[in-house]
Protein backbone atom coordinates (compact mmCIF):
# COMPACT_ATOMS: atom_id res chain seq x y z
CA UNK A 1 0.00 0.00 0.00
CA UNK A 2 1.49 3.25 -1.13
CA UNK A 3 2.04 6.53 0.54
CA UNK A 4 -0.17 9.43 -0.46
CA UNK A 5 2.90 11.59 -1.01
CA UNK A 6 4.79 9.53 -3.58
CA UNK A 7 2.30 6.89 -4.70
CA UNK A 8 1.22 6.07 -8.23
CA UNK A 9 -0.96 8.47 -10.22
CA UNK A 10 -3.94 8.94 -10.26
CA UNK A 11 -5.00 6.86 -7.21
CA UNK A 12 -3.18 5.79 -4.09
CA UNK A 13 -4.19 4.07 -0.89
CA UNK A 14 -2.72 4.41 2.57
CA UNK A 15 -4.14 2.23 5.33
CA UNK A 16 -3.29 1.22 8.89
CA UNK A 17 -4.69 -0.83 11.73
CA UNK A 18 -3.89 -1.31 15.39
CA UNK A 19 -5.37 -4.85 15.46
CA UNK A 20 -2.64 -6.81 13.69
CA UNK A 21 -2.00 -10.02 15.66
CA UNK A 22 1.43 -11.62 15.97
CA UNK A 23 2.35 -13.76 12.97
CA UNK A 24 -0.22 -12.14 10.66
CA UNK A 25 2.36 -10.33 8.54
CA UNK A 26 2.63 -10.66 5.62
CA UNK A 27 0.07 -13.27 4.58
CA UNK A 28 -2.95 -12.28 6.64
CA UNK A 29 -2.10 -8.63 7.18
CA UNK A 30 -3.49 -7.33 3.90
CA UNK A 31 -6.95 -8.78 4.46
CA UNK A 32 -7.12 -7.38 8.00
CA UNK A 33 -6.19 -3.92 6.80
CA UNK A 34 -8.48 -4.17 3.77
CA UNK A 35 -11.46 -4.85 6.01
CA UNK A 36 -10.65 -1.79 8.14
CA UNK A 37 -12.19 0.72 5.71
CA UNK A 38 -12.47 3.47 8.33
CA UNK A 39 -8.68 3.60 8.58
CA UNK A 40 -8.09 3.91 4.85
CA UNK A 41 -6.90 7.11 3.26
CA UNK A 42 -7.27 7.53 -0.48
CA UNK A 43 -5.59 10.13 -2.65
CA UNK A 44 -7.31 11.05 -5.89
CA UNK A 45 -5.86 13.30 -8.59
CA UNK A 46 -7.79 14.68 -11.51
CA UNK A 47 -7.30 12.62 -14.64
CA UNK A 48 -5.84 14.50 -17.62
CA UNK A 49 -5.69 17.88 -15.84
CA UNK A 50 -5.69 21.11 -17.87
CA UNK A 51 -2.61 23.27 -18.17
CA UNK A 52 -2.07 25.61 -15.24
CA UNK A 53 -0.81 29.07 -16.13
CA UNK A 54 -0.54 32.58 -14.70
CA UNK A 55 -0.80 35.81 -16.70
CA UNK A 56 0.91 38.92 -15.28
CA UNK A 57 0.97 42.54 -16.34
CA UNK A 58 2.18 45.84 -14.94
CA UNK A 59 2.42 49.52 -15.78
CA UNK A 60 4.14 52.39 -13.99
CA UNK A 61 4.86 56.09 -14.41
CA UNK A 62 7.70 58.08 -12.87
CA UNK A 63 8.01 61.82 -12.34
CA UNK A 64 11.03 63.76 -11.09
CA UNK A 65 10.58 66.78 -8.84
CA UNK A 66 13.79 68.77 -8.82
CA UNK A 67 17.14 67.01 -8.75
CA UNK A 68 16.63 64.67 -5.82
CA UNK A 69 12.97 63.65 -5.58
CA UNK A 70 11.23 60.99 -7.70
CA UNK A 71 7.63 59.75 -7.56
CA UNK A 72 6.59 56.36 -8.96
CA UNK A 73 3.00 55.18 -9.36
CA UNK A 74 2.37 51.71 -10.74
CA UNK A 75 -0.26 49.02 -11.22
CA UNK A 76 0.45 45.28 -11.00
CA UNK A 77 -2.03 42.55 -11.89
CA UNK A 78 -2.15 38.81 -12.42
CA UNK A 79 -4.65 36.08 -13.27
CA UNK A 80 -4.12 32.40 -12.40
CA UNK A 81 -6.07 29.76 -14.34
CA UNK A 82 -6.50 26.04 -13.53
CA UNK A 83 -4.81 26.33 -10.14
CA UNK A 84 -4.31 23.43 -7.74
CA UNK A 85 -7.44 22.95 -5.58
CA UNK A 86 -7.30 20.33 -2.84
CA UNK A 87 -9.55 19.17 -0.04
CA UNK A 88 -8.50 16.84 2.76
CA UNK A 89 -11.70 14.82 2.55
CA UNK A 90 -13.89 14.55 -0.55
CA UNK A 91 -15.70 11.40 0.57
CA UNK A 92 -18.63 13.28 2.06
CA UNK A 93 -22.39 13.47 1.85
CA UNK A 94 -23.06 15.83 -1.03
CA UNK A 95 -25.63 18.61 -0.70
CA UNK A 96 -28.30 19.93 -3.02
CA UNK A 97 -28.25 23.50 -4.28
CA UNK A 98 -31.30 25.71 -3.84
CA UNK A 99 -31.18 28.46 -6.45
CA UNK A 100 -33.90 30.57 -4.83
CA UNK A 101 -31.93 31.01 -1.59
CA UNK A 102 -28.49 30.54 -3.21
CA UNK A 103 -27.71 28.00 -0.49
CA UNK A 104 -26.58 24.39 -0.09
CA UNK A 105 -28.68 21.98 1.99
CA UNK A 106 -27.76 18.55 3.38
CA UNK A 107 -30.19 15.66 3.96
CA UNK A 108 -32.33 15.59 7.08
CA UNK A 109 -32.37 14.19 9.64
CA UNK A 110 -28.75 15.22 10.14
CA UNK A 111 -26.31 12.40 9.42
CA UNK A 112 -28.78 10.34 7.39
CA UNK A 113 -27.05 10.88 4.05
CA UNK A 114 -24.58 8.55 2.35
CA UNK A 115 -21.02 9.49 1.49
CA UNK A 116 -19.82 9.29 -2.11
CA UNK A 117 -18.14 5.90 -1.58
CA UNK A 118 -19.13 4.04 1.62
CA UNK A 119 -16.43 1.39 0.97
CA UNK A 120 -13.54 3.73 1.66
CA UNK A 121 -12.60 6.23 4.33
CA UNK A 122 -11.10 9.69 4.20
CA UNK A 123 -10.24 10.75 0.65
CA UNK A 124 -7.94 13.57 -0.33
CA UNK A 125 -8.95 15.07 -3.65
CA UNK A 126 -6.85 17.34 -5.87
CA UNK A 127 -8.08 19.05 -9.03
CA UNK A 128 -6.96 21.90 -11.25
CA UNK A 129 -10.18 23.90 -11.13
CA UNK A 130 -9.04 26.79 -8.92
CA UNK A 131 -8.33 30.36 -10.00
CA UNK A 132 -6.76 33.53 -8.64
CA UNK A 133 -6.83 37.29 -9.23
CA UNK A 134 -4.44 39.99 -8.03
CA UNK A 135 -4.60 43.77 -8.40
CA UNK A 136 -2.16 46.11 -6.73
CA UNK A 137 -1.46 49.85 -6.63
CA UNK A 138 2.17 50.66 -5.87
CA UNK A 139 3.46 54.13 -5.00
CA UNK A 140 6.98 55.16 -4.13
CA UNK A 141 8.49 58.53 -3.23
CA UNK A 142 12.29 58.54 -3.21
CA UNK A 143 14.56 61.29 -1.93
CA UNK A 144 18.18 61.03 -3.03
CA UNK A 145 20.95 62.48 -0.89
CA UNK A 146 20.03 66.03 0.02
CA UNK A 147 22.00 67.77 2.80
CA UNK A 148 23.01 64.34 4.05
CA UNK A 149 19.46 62.97 4.15
CA UNK A 150 18.12 60.21 1.94
CA UNK A 151 15.00 58.10 2.22
CA UNK A 152 11.98 56.49 0.66
CA UNK A 153 8.25 56.16 1.33
CA UNK A 154 6.43 53.22 -0.26
CA UNK A 155 2.71 52.44 -0.07
CA UNK A 156 0.92 49.45 -1.58
CA UNK A 157 -2.79 48.75 -1.81
CA UNK A 158 -3.58 45.29 -3.10
CA UNK A 159 -6.34 42.75 -3.38
CA UNK A 160 -5.74 39.03 -3.94
CA UNK A 161 -8.70 36.68 -4.43
CA UNK A 162 -8.58 32.94 -5.07
CA UNK A 163 -10.28 29.64 -4.34
CA UNK A 164 -7.25 28.07 -2.63
CA UNK A 165 -3.82 29.49 -1.81
CA UNK A 166 -1.90 26.27 -1.24
CA UNK A 167 0.40 24.92 -3.93
CA UNK A 168 0.96 21.53 -2.29
CA UNK A 169 -1.79 21.23 0.33
CA UNK A 170 -5.16 22.75 1.16
CA UNK A 171 -3.94 24.08 4.54
CA UNK A 172 -0.48 25.31 3.60
CA UNK A 173 -0.74 28.42 5.80
CA UNK A 174 -1.78 28.86 9.42
CA UNK A 175 -4.95 30.67 8.36
CA UNK A 176 -5.84 28.13 5.65
CA UNK A 177 -8.89 25.86 5.77
CA UNK A 178 -8.15 22.18 5.23
CA UNK A 179 -11.52 21.16 3.80
CA UNK A 180 -14.03 22.66 1.40
CA UNK A 181 -17.02 21.79 -0.74
CA UNK A 182 -14.93 20.51 -3.67
CA UNK A 183 -17.94 20.28 -6.01
CA UNK A 184 -18.50 24.04 -5.73
CA UNK A 185 -15.17 25.97 -5.57
CA UNK A 186 -17.10 29.25 -5.53
CA UNK A 187 -18.11 28.54 -1.91
CA UNK A 188 -14.40 28.76 -1.07
CA UNK A 189 -13.70 31.90 -3.10
CA UNK A 190 -12.37 34.76 -1.01
CA UNK A 191 -9.26 36.76 -0.12
CA UNK A 192 -6.04 34.81 -0.54
CA UNK A 193 -4.47 33.39 2.61
CA UNK A 194 -1.48 35.65 1.85
CA UNK A 195 -3.53 38.80 1.19
CA UNK A 196 -2.25 41.88 3.04
CA UNK A 197 -4.47 44.74 1.91
CA UNK A 198 -2.33 47.76 2.73
CA UNK A 199 1.37 48.19 3.45
CA UNK A 200 3.31 51.38 4.25
CA UNK A 201 7.10 51.43 4.59
CA UNK A 202 9.26 54.46 5.42
CA UNK A 203 13.03 54.42 5.71
CA UNK A 204 15.59 57.19 6.02
CA UNK A 205 19.28 57.71 6.68
CA UNK A 206 20.93 60.93 7.87
CA UNK A 207 24.66 61.48 7.67
CA UNK A 208 25.27 64.07 10.37
CA UNK A 209 27.49 66.90 9.11
CA UNK A 210 31.08 66.73 10.30
CA UNK A 211 33.12 69.59 11.69
CA UNK A 212 36.48 70.12 10.01
CA UNK A 213 37.63 72.36 12.85
CA UNK A 214 37.68 69.66 15.48
CA UNK A 215 40.53 67.19 15.79
CA UNK A 216 41.75 64.58 18.20
CA UNK A 217 39.35 63.13 20.72
CA UNK A 218 36.77 65.91 20.21
CA UNK A 219 36.76 65.32 16.46
CA UNK A 220 36.36 61.59 17.01
CA UNK A 221 33.31 62.10 19.20
CA UNK A 222 31.59 64.61 16.89
CA UNK A 223 32.41 63.40 13.37
CA UNK A 224 31.42 60.30 11.39
CA UNK A 225 27.89 59.69 12.69
CA UNK A 226 24.95 58.26 10.76
CA UNK A 227 21.46 57.59 12.12
CA UNK A 228 18.60 55.90 10.35
CA UNK A 229 15.30 54.20 10.81
CA UNK A 230 12.76 51.93 9.15
CA UNK A 231 9.06 52.13 9.92
CA UNK A 232 6.49 49.68 8.59
CA UNK A 233 2.74 49.39 9.01
CA UNK A 234 0.26 46.99 7.45
CA UNK A 235 -3.18 45.54 7.80
CA UNK A 236 -3.41 42.07 9.28
CA UNK A 237 -3.79 38.70 7.55
CA UNK A 238 -7.23 37.35 6.65
CA UNK A 239 -8.89 34.46 8.46
CA UNK A 240 -12.19 32.57 8.55
CA UNK A 241 -14.73 31.62 11.20
CA UNK A 242 -16.18 28.12 11.21
CA UNK A 243 -18.42 25.77 13.18
CA UNK A 244 -17.05 22.69 14.92
CA UNK A 245 -18.53 19.22 14.90
CA UNK A 246 -20.66 18.09 11.98
CA UNK A 247 -23.87 20.16 12.09
CA UNK A 248 -24.51 19.64 8.37
CA UNK A 249 -24.21 15.87 8.48
CA UNK A 250 -21.42 15.66 5.90
CA UNK A 251 -20.19 12.44 7.59
CA UNK A 252 -16.67 13.52 6.64
CA UNK A 253 -13.49 12.67 8.52
CA UNK A 254 -12.95 16.43 8.76
CA UNK A 255 -16.41 18.05 8.78
CA UNK A 256 -16.92 21.73 8.00
CA UNK A 257 -19.49 24.50 8.08
CA UNK A 258 -19.66 28.29 8.04
CA UNK A 259 -21.92 30.37 10.28
CA UNK A 260 -24.16 33.06 8.85
CA UNK A 261 -22.87 36.62 8.55
CA UNK A 262 -24.89 39.78 9.17
CA UNK A 263 -24.12 42.29 6.43
CA UNK A 264 -22.85 45.68 7.56
CA UNK A 265 -21.78 44.37 10.96
CA UNK A 266 -18.29 45.15 12.28
CA UNK A 267 -16.74 41.71 12.28
CA UNK A 268 -13.92 42.25 14.78
CA UNK A 269 -13.67 43.95 18.18
CA UNK A 270 -9.97 44.80 18.42
CA UNK A 271 -9.80 42.98 21.77
CA UNK A 272 -7.19 40.15 21.65
CA UNK A 273 -9.16 38.21 24.28
CA UNK A 274 -12.29 38.09 22.08
CA UNK A 275 -11.27 39.46 18.69
CA UNK A 276 -14.28 38.05 16.79
CA UNK A 277 -17.57 39.92 17.14
CA UNK A 278 -19.92 37.02 17.83
CA UNK A 279 -22.97 39.25 17.28
CA UNK A 280 -22.14 39.29 13.56
CA UNK A 281 -22.23 35.50 13.13
CA UNK A 282 -25.46 33.73 14.10
CA UNK A 283 -25.79 29.96 13.88
CA UNK A 284 -27.40 28.89 10.57
CA UNK A 285 -31.12 28.21 10.53
CA UNK A 286 -32.14 25.59 9.47
CA UNK A 287 -29.14 23.71 10.76
CA UNK A 288 -28.72 21.64 7.56
CA UNK A 289 -27.95 24.77 5.52
CA UNK A 290 -24.38 25.92 4.99
CA UNK A 291 -23.95 29.40 6.46
CA UNK A 292 -23.39 32.36 4.15
CA UNK A 293 -20.16 33.52 5.82
CA UNK A 294 -17.24 32.91 3.50
CA UNK A 295 -13.57 32.12 3.57
CA UNK A 296 -11.16 34.77 4.88
CA UNK A 297 -13.80 37.44 5.39
CA UNK A 298 -12.20 38.71 8.61
CA UNK A 299 -8.90 40.59 8.94
CA UNK A 300 -6.46 40.21 11.82
CA UNK A 301 -5.03 43.07 13.90
CA UNK A 302 -3.05 45.83 12.18
CA UNK A 303 0.71 45.60 12.60
CA UNK A 304 3.47 48.19 12.80
CA UNK A 305 7.10 48.36 13.86
CA UNK A 306 9.88 50.97 14.03
CA UNK A 307 13.56 49.99 13.84
CA UNK A 308 16.43 52.37 14.63
CA UNK A 309 20.13 52.26 13.74
CA UNK A 310 23.16 54.38 14.60
CA UNK A 311 26.65 54.11 13.05
CA UNK A 312 29.97 55.71 14.03
CA UNK A 313 32.51 55.63 11.19
CA UNK A 314 36.19 56.23 11.95
CA UNK A 315 38.72 56.41 9.07
CA UNK A 316 41.94 54.42 9.63
CA UNK A 317 44.18 56.09 7.11
CA UNK A 318 47.30 54.96 8.99
CA UNK A 319 46.60 51.44 7.74
CA UNK A 320 45.30 52.24 4.25
CA UNK A 321 43.44 54.96 2.39
CA UNK A 322 40.13 53.05 2.38
CA UNK A 323 40.33 51.47 5.84
CA UNK A 324 37.52 52.30 8.26
CA UNK A 325 36.21 51.13 11.61
CA UNK A 326 32.44 51.21 12.13
CA UNK A 327 30.64 50.86 15.46
CA UNK A 328 27.03 49.80 14.95
CA UNK A 329 23.96 49.87 17.19
CA UNK A 330 20.64 48.55 15.86
CA UNK A 331 17.39 48.45 17.80
CA UNK A 332 14.54 46.43 16.35
CA UNK A 333 10.99 47.28 17.45
CA UNK A 334 12.32 50.23 19.43
CA UNK A 335 8.85 51.06 20.78
CA UNK A 336 8.44 47.44 21.98
CA UNK A 337 5.05 47.33 20.30
CA UNK A 338 3.12 44.05 20.46
CA UNK A 339 1.88 42.84 17.08
CA UNK A 340 -0.83 40.24 17.57
CA UNK A 341 -1.51 37.44 15.10
CA UNK A 342 -4.98 36.61 13.84
CA UNK A 343 -6.87 34.11 16.06
CA UNK A 344 -6.08 31.21 13.74
CA UNK A 345 -6.05 28.73 16.64
CA UNK A 346 -9.48 29.87 17.90
CA UNK A 347 -11.56 30.48 14.77
CA UNK A 348 -14.30 27.93 15.59
CA UNK A 349 -17.05 30.02 17.16
CA UNK A 350 -19.78 27.37 17.67
CA UNK A 351 -19.82 23.66 18.39
CA UNK A 352 -21.97 21.33 16.32
CA UNK A 353 -25.00 21.96 18.54
CA UNK A 354 -24.88 25.73 18.15
CA UNK A 355 -23.30 26.49 21.53
CA UNK A 356 -20.76 29.36 21.51
CA UNK A 357 -17.15 28.27 22.03
CA UNK A 358 -15.75 30.12 25.10
CA UNK A 359 -12.30 30.62 23.54
CA UNK A 360 -13.62 31.90 20.19
CA UNK A 361 -11.56 34.82 18.95
CA UNK A 362 -8.78 34.44 21.52
CA UNK A 363 -5.38 35.63 20.25
CA UNK A 364 -2.59 33.80 22.05
CA UNK A 365 0.49 34.58 19.97
CA UNK A 366 2.36 37.44 18.32
CA UNK A 367 3.98 37.75 14.91
CA UNK A 368 6.98 39.93 15.77
CA UNK A 369 9.54 39.84 18.54
CA UNK A 370 9.84 42.21 21.47
CA UNK A 371 12.49 44.94 21.42
CA UNK A 372 15.85 43.54 20.31
CA UNK A 373 19.19 45.40 20.54
CA UNK A 374 22.19 44.42 18.44
CA UNK A 375 25.70 45.86 18.81
CA UNK A 376 28.51 45.26 16.36
CA UNK A 377 31.92 46.31 15.08
CA UNK A 378 32.77 46.35 11.37
CA UNK A 379 36.28 46.74 9.95
CA UNK A 380 36.73 47.50 6.25
CA UNK A 381 40.02 47.87 4.40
Amino acid sequence: MGSGVDAAYPFAQDASTSNLPAGAFPTGAYQIVANNTAARNYYVLQNNPPRNYVMMWNMNMQRAFGQNTTLLVGYVGSRGVHNWYQTDDANIVLPTYDQASNSYFWPTPIGSGTVVDPLVGQTLDARWNGNSYFDGLETQLTEATNHGVEGQIAYTWSRCIDTSSGSAASDQYRNSLNVDLYTAPRTHRGPCDTNIGQTLTVHTMWTIPSSQNLHGIAGWFVNGWQVGGIGSASTGPPFSVTIGGDPLGTNAAIPFDFPDRIKGCKLTTGNPNSFINMNCFPFPNPVNRMGNAGRNELVGPNQYEIDFSGFKNTPLKRFSEGASLQLRAEIYNILNHTNFDAPTDHFQIYDGSGNPVPSAGLIDQTVTTSRQIQLGVKLTF
